[in-house]
């Protein structure tokens, strides 16, 4: 279908918003990527050659073939070697023996049928009758010798088959008969071929004029002679072919291996006369500029193995990496990633040894951005991919499968860039181990092997290196959120926890107690513990535009006492939004604005909620107007942090803080967010609630002693205040 202006915009909308075909434009755009490089990196160089030049270049096989030419000129050679097989025909004498006496006999059978009708009639001699009679009985037998002779292709003349019957007697023709039969008999003793039958034939016409016999019957057996002579011996032509097919078979069976140039072999040298049959292989090869045609069975191997691959790839993502491929901004940067590291693999080929392709660099990058289940799959992956560029390389396949998928596990969840760099240093050393292996296995030369072990050791540094100084631009252009980047973000000297150290402090102690509890519940249910932990550093920092008006940072007065209920919800609220404005000043990660934006979702501000509708007797009191401007939490760790926020801010507020108290405290939280629905759009159970909640219990029963009951006093009141201002 062919693309329209006016098509554009549709398209347009649906690449920003339709997150499938989002995807999918993706991943095909990825396909016809990898397809490029690995067509041009796959396909061997093409060289120009004329017949009879001395060859500019030296060229080896790049895979095994045969030289059919010198293959099928020694089969031929052997075909030609073979005789014919030559078989006698035993019953070629007899049949000519039968035609010689079918012959005479019919011959005599017209001479004695005539003479006895003529006898038998009964007329007299002297009568015009009789010699009516004898002319009319003659004719009949000529006649009936004549069509005799043409049934045998023996060319007997009318006349001269009058003159046999008319002039030739018993004798004469037994006479004959004898004579020719010894004749041939003599002639078959000494052989008759089908090389030799013309030449034979003319032998025994020859011996037939010799003899004594009338001149008649001589012309006659001349006649008869070229008729019946056949050739006693001839040649088998059906096993004759045969016997050839067999011996151009085997001879081209045993061509194939003398004549079998193997991969890396030198086809042609510099300076070596361009025959041939090394045009021949290398057109074959599609290594001849003059082939200008598509090798399209290598072609679409190509699309085929790529194909494979994606449709593996989607269903491993699919059942173990379903969160990651979830937004397309992942899909992007997995396939920048592979695309990237494909492209440096077609470059290294051209000049360097396969050895030296940077292939770990992905598994490194992939592993650290997102998870080792992510890495092994496009180190499968590129392992496939690479091996067809550099024609399957035996020790890069072990050494990428073996060494990538313990790199996947080494460099998982690191917590430090000073660890990736010594983790370069341990998959260099994993390379070189990997290689020693490999070429004490196939027997590779000393030389050969320190050389090898050199290059993948530095391969695995490189690597390492190229994968350290590529994280940070990948991570700013793409809003991925790493461990190293999360710890670096956790660090007391980054500004904005400084900043809230100084400026906020009772904050700053909240927020990291909310970190210690998300934490711990993330950890027992399952999610990003160390992203719920830093996120929850950075939930508050809002509070830095105005921190005196939130209850923790105040000293003496509360300012909200001298305001209006709806102002100091306009205040509390606005800590998100400001919160959101620093993230995005101080460019924190994409993933730590979500917290910062969801960790109170759409709440009720009951405190000024209440103030409104009871302290001040306000009329008409909208209760969306004392809500936070959400979105509710989208994500297990935002949700977490929700909970954990505000059950810290009501528990450091309890006067009585007994262990049951508390336990109560946060189950009646817990259930108030679900039943207000700030829960509904993460995927946390109710099981996930409990296990939250205990993990909150025990967090909170290391920092608070049990102590002695006191009577209850009633400070519903003054927790709800303490809370809310939070």
């Amino acid at each position: 279908m062919k693309l329209k202006i006016s098509d554009i915009p549709l398209i347009r909308r649906l690449l920003v918003r339709n997150s499938r075909f989002q995807k999918i434009f993706i991943i095909v755009v990825t396909i016809i990527l990898t397809f490029f490089i690995i067509l041009t990196g796959a396909a061997p160089k093409k060289y120009k050659l004329v017949l009879g030049q001395k060859s500019p270049y030296d060229i080896t096989a790049p895979r095994d073939i045969i030289n059919k030419s010198k293959a099928e000129e020694k089969a031929k050679a052997a075909e030609d070697s073979i005789h014919a097989v030559i078989k006698e025909d035993s019953t070629a004498l007899l049949n000519m023996f039968i035609d010689i006496d079918d012959f005479v006999t019919q011959l005599s059978s017209a001479i004695s049928g005539m003479k006895k009708n003529i006898e038998q009639s009964g007329l007299s001699k002297d009568s015009t009758e009789y010699q009516q009679k004898v002319q009319s009985e003659k004719n009949a037998a000529v006649t009936k010798f004549v069509n005799y002779c043409e049934t045998i292709n023996v060319p007997i003349s009318k006349e001269q088959a009058e003159s046999l019957i008319a002039t030739t007697n018993d004798n004469e023709i037994i006479e004959f008969k004898n004579q020719l039969m010894d004749i041939i008999n003599s002639a078959v003793e000494s052989g008759i071929t089908e090389d030799n039958l013309e030449t034979k034939t003319v032998e025994i016409q020859n011996e037939l004029q010799s003899k004594n016999i009338k001149s008649n019957l001589k012309t006659a057996g001349l006649a008869l002679i070229k008729a019946i002579i056949r050739p006693i011996k001839t040649v088998d032509n059906e096993l004759t072919a045969l016997k050839k097919q067999e011996a151009y078979e085997q001879a081209y069976k045993e061509a194939e291996k003398s004549e079998k140039i193997l991969e890396g072999e030198r086809i042609i040298s510099v300076g070596d006369i361009v025959t041939q049959d090394k045009l021949d292989m290398l057109n074959e090869l599609g290594l001849l500029e003059s082939d200008k045609t598509l090798d399209w069975s290598f072609t679409l191997g190509i699309i085929f193995v790529i194909i494979m691959l994606v449709f593996m790839a989607y269903f491993y993502m699919k059942h173990f990496c379903e969160k990651v491929i979830r937004e397309s901004k992942n899909l992007i940067l997995i396939s920048v990633i592979l695309v990237l590291v494909l492209l440096m693999a077609r470059i290294t080929v051209v000049s360097m040894p396969s050895l030296a392709i940077p292939a770990l660099l992905a598994v490194l990058m992939v592993s650290v951005l997102f998870d080792y289940k992510v890495g092994l799959i496009i180190n499968l992956i590129l392992t496939i991919l690479i091996s067809v560029m550099i024609k399957g390389n035996i020790q890069f396949i072990y050494m990428s499968i073996i060494s990538g998928t313990l790199s996947a596990f080494i460099v998982t969840n690191i917590s430090q860039r000073s660890r990736l760099s010594l983790a370069g240093f341990a998959i260099g050393a994993m390379n070189s181990v990997i290689i020693l292996c490999t070429g004490l296995l196939y027997k590779n030369s000393i030389d050969d092997i320190l050389i090898n072990v050199g290059i993948v050791f530095l391969n695995g540094v490189v690597s390492t290196i190229l994968a350290i100084g590529l994280l940070p631009l990948l991570e700013v252009l793409f809003g991925v959120i790493t461990p190293l980047k999360l710890l670096e973000l956790a660090n007391p000297n980054q500004p904005l926890i400084k900043r809230l150290l100084l400026e906020a402090p009772g904050t700053y102690h909240h927020s990291l107690m909310v970190g210690n509890m998300a934490e711990i519940a993330i950890e027992s249910i399952g999610g990003d513990a160390l992203l719920a932990r830093v996120g929850a550093y950075y939930h508050d920092i809002g509070k830095l535009v105005r921190p005196y008006f939130f209850k923790e940072n105040q000293m003496s007065d509360n300012p909200h006492d001298k305001m209006k209920a709806n102002l100091s919800t306009l205040v509390i609220t606005s800590h998100v939004t400001d919160g959101v404005r620093l993230a995005e000043e101080y460019k924190l990660p994409q993933a730590i604005k979500d917290i910062i934006r969801q960790h109170h979702g759409t709440t009720l501000v009951a405190y000024f909620y209440h103030k409104a509708l009871n302290v001040e007797k306000e009329k008409d009191v909208d209760p969306d107007n004392f809500r936070y401007p959400g979105p509710k939490p989208s994500s297990r760790e935002a949700a977490v942090v929700m909970l954990a926020d505000s059950v810290e801010a009501a528990v450091r507020s309890m006067q009585d803080k007994s262990k049951g108290k508390i336990e109560a405290l946060v189950r009646k939280i817990i259930k108030d967010k679900l039943d207000d629905g700030q829960l509904d759009m993460c995927d946390l159970t109710l099981k996930d609630l409990e296990k939250t909640a205990q993990a909150f219990l025990s967090v909170l029963s290391g920092l608070f002693h049990e102590r002695q009951e006191y009577p209850e006093i009633s400070v519903q009141n003054k927790l709800m205040e303490n809370a809310e201002l939070k």
